[in-house]
C-alpha cells in the first residue's frame, strides 16, 4: 500500500508503531499495532552505512531492529515522509554484532584482523504491547567473544542478559553493567 495514496480514509495520518505487514523480522515476531507517536529525533544517524559515534559498528540493516522507520507525517497540511524513532527494539537471535566495520571485507581472515569484540545475540524477545495494552521490555541473552591470539577464531568472554532497551544502549556505548566492555577482555601475557 502506498502511504501517501489520497485514497486513504485516515484522518489522523497517525502512524503506526509497527508498519504495514511487510514480511521483516520484527514484525513477525508478534508486535501487534497500535497508534502511537513517533519521534522525529533518531536514536542512530548513519553515515557511510553505520551509526555514527556508536561503539559497536550497527550498520543500516539494523534500522527495523532499532524501531527506525520511514513513516507518513502530516506537516502544513502535507504528507510527508520522514525517518521516525518508535520504542519496539527487536533485535534478534543469530544477530552478530561487531566492534568493527568489518562486513564489506572480503574474508573472514581479513575480517578477524579488525575485529576485538564479537555480540552474538542466542535468545531475545522483542519490545512490546501485552493484551491490557501495557508495555513490555524485550529481553537479549548473548554472549561476547574476542579473536583468538593467533586470529584464526573467537574465544568467549562471558554470557550477558539485557533488556532490548539496555542492549541499544550497550551497543551505542560499550558500557555493561558500569564497565566498559573492552575491561572485559582477556589480557594476552
Amino acid at each position: 500500500m502506498n502511504p501517501l495514496n489520497d485514497n486513504d480514509q485516515d484522518k489522523t495520518f497517525t502512524p503506526l508503531i509497527e508498519a504495514e505487514q511487510d514480511g521483516t523480522d520484527c514484525e513477525r515476531r508478534g508486535r501487534r499495532k497500535r497508534r502511537a507517536e513517533r519521534s522525529l529525533e533518531l536514536i542512530a544517524n548513519f553515515r557511510d552505512g553505520y551509526a555514527k559515534d556508536w561503539y559497536f559498528a550497527v550498520g543500516e540493516w539494523f534500522k527495523d531492529q532499532l524501531d527506525i522507520k520511514y513513516t507518513v507525517r502530516k506537516e502544513d497540511d502535507k504528507r510527508v515522509m520522514r525517518w521516525t524513532q518508535g520504542i519496539y527494539y527487536c533485535f534478534d537471535e543469530g544477530h552478530v554484532i561487531y566492534d568493527a566495520r568489518v562486513q564489506r571485507l572480503p574474508t573472514w581472515a581479513d575480517m578477524i584482523k579488525h575485529i576485538k569484540i564479537a555480540c552474538t545475540i542466542i535468545r531475545a524477545t522483542p519490545n512490546t504491547i501485552n493484551e491490557n495494552k501495557q508495555f513490555i521490555l524485550g529481553q537479549v541473552n548473548f554472549q561476547l567473544d574476542q579473536p583468538r591470539e593467533d586470529r584464526t577464531g573467537l574465544e568467549l568472554i562471558g554470557h550477558y542478559n539485557l533488556s532490548q532497551s539496555e542492549f541499544v544502549n550497550f551497543l551505542r556505548t560499550g558500557m555493561l553493567h558500569g564497565q566498559h566492555v573492552t575491561q572485559r577482555l582477556r589480557r594476552r601475557k
